[in-house]
């Protein structure tokens, strides 16, 4: 294609009698376009149409989105797109966001903080084990105490409330004091709400908490973690350090390693920005810091009540409680390694705490006090139904307690020797038996087995001339029973 100039100059050339050669020589053009330009004309090149986008429609709606929320990705705006009718690809949803979206480095100040202000606490995942059938993970906290640069890890099995409390007081006993506050992240064990513009809404367990150690208590804003990134950072260098490639099985063997590489290894090296050893600033600090409070009580309590199966339900495991306690609502308090159970303020049951699923923890001596109690109960059932019988059950009933020990065994036959020879006939044996005063189920067995002995049966029915079979007078058989039956059947 050539442009309007070109084609001009063809023309004047043209007119005064350039040859095509020489035309195209001038010109630096090819002969053969110099020849189609001059017999044709110049024709200007047909713009090509613009074709929309299916992202058209939306584009204004998008830029409202990532306006409002900037780290939205391609794939939830395309899904919120195909909710409206968009029925492109992502491809081109992601080369918009690529024109539209700004991307600036974020710059930030850095933190400086004094002698003894503060420690920033982190969680962080460590992997999980396997004990038995039973799958679990491991989680380890992290303080580091923002001045010295000092680092604490302890490992847990959960990361609830009580073992959040139980690891700030290792931490502070750790570093030998409390620091005049504590930096954290948004987790539920610490913050329970905070919107921005607003005073944080901080969890009142964890408030008591700090009250008691005498610290206050800084919560991060939402999805800013560079405001406690030393803890960070100490999450990140105890994963590579210490956590990678070992293996977590026994987990009990844990404590005693980790505070190993935290003594010789952690708090020992030459910090990379410091450029001192954290051990030795952290003895600096801790003339700065707040003296320990008697141990905090990091259990967390909750009213429960308990089952019919006499059981507590903690972590889908169950824990046993006396059987007289059924019903009642107690006290559970759930430590990190002990579960105890309370009615009012009476310790009822102390448990080891499990960490498996579905586990049933009893207690050796529960068992037999439910078969006691159950025992109990017949006990009570049978006498009730044994005095029912007749006035001289009662004086047969008190020799028994006074001559028989084995009470329950004794009532039980007597009921079901009822059952077998009849209400009446147990009374009229009980009556002998308290006339000449022994006192046993065993006698009174005797008795009705005796009788049932002796009574005459019925004899054999001769008849010498059959004649005489004319005169015997037989009653007509009810036939009502068996329609009867038939209908029960």
């Amino acid at each position: 294609m050539i442009t309007p100039e070109e084609y001009l100059q063809i023309k004047v050339l043209r007119q005064c009698g350039f040859s095509y050669a020489r035309i195209a020589t001038k010109s630096d053009l090819a002969e053969n376009t110099v020849i189609k330009y001059e017999k044709e004309g110049y024709l200007p090149a047909k713009q090509k149409r613009k074709k929309g986008s299916k992202l058209d429609p939306f584009k204004e709606e998008i830029l409202d989105w990532i306006s409002e929320h900037p780290d939205l990705s391609s794939v939830q705006i395309e899904h919120r797109l195909k909710e409206q009718g968009y029925d492109g690809g992502n491809t081109t949803v992601k080369n918009y966001l690529r024109k539209v979206r700004l991307r600036t480095k974020k710059a930030y100040l850095k933190l400086n903080f004094p002698i003894g202000d503060s420690m920033q606490v982190d969680w962080g995942e460590a992997g999980t084990i396997r004990e038995g059938e039973n799958k679990s993970k491991v989680y380890f906290f992290v303080a580091v105490m923002s001045h010295s640069r000092a680092i604490f890890v302890h490992f847990t099995r959960r990361m609830s409330m009580e073992f959040w409390l139980e690891c700030h007081r290792f931490a502070f006993e750790y570093f030998g004091g409390v620091p005049q506050r504590v930096i954290v992240d948004n987790c539920k064990t610490a913050v329970l709400k905070n919107k921005r513009g607003l005073k944080p809404q901080l969890n009142k367990t964890f408030v008591d908490f700090a009250d008691h150690y005498g610290f206050t208590i800084t919560a991060c804003n939402v999805r800013q973690p560079q405001e406690k990134g030393r803890v960070e950072n100490g999450v990140n260098y105890s994963r590579r350090s210490f956590i990678i490639g070992r293996n977590l099985v026994p987990f009990d063997a844990l404590k005693h390693d980790i505070k190993t590489w935290m003594d010789e290894v952690a708090n020992v090296r030459i910090h990379g920005t410091t450029g001192k050893k954290p051990i030795e600033e952290l003895e600096k600090e801790r003339e700065h810091l707040r003296t320990l409070n008697l141990p905090y009580d990091c259990s967390v309590a909750e009213p429960m009540k308990v089952s019919p199966l006499c059981r507590i339900r903690i972590d889908n495991n169950f824990y046993s409680v006396p059987s007289e306690y059924v019903g009642e609502t107690v006290t559970v308090r759930r430590g990190t390694d002990k579960i105890r159970i309370f009615l009012d303020d009476k310790l009822l049951i102390s448990h080891t705490r499990s960490f498996k699923k579905r586990e049933d923890v009893e207690a050796p001596e529960h068992a037999g006090q439910l078969l006691a109690h159950r025992k109990s109960a017949e006990l009570h059932k049978l006498q009730s139904l044994f005095l029912k019988l007749d006035p001289v059950a009662e004086e047969f009933f008190r020799g028994l307690i006074e001559k028989r020990f084995n009470l329950l065994r004794h009532l039980r036959k007597l009921m079901a020797l009822g059952e077998i020879h009849g209400t009446d006939e147990l009374v009229i044996a009980i009556g002998d038996a308290v006339s000449f005063k022994v006192y046993s189920s065993d006698y009174i067995e005797n008795i009705l087995e005796n009788r049932q002995r002796h009574k005459p049966q019925p004899g054999v029915l001769h008849v010498t001339h059959k004649k005489d079979m004319l005169n015997l007078k037989i009653d007509q058989p009810d036939m009502d029973i068996y329609s009867k039956r038939g209908k029960l059947k």
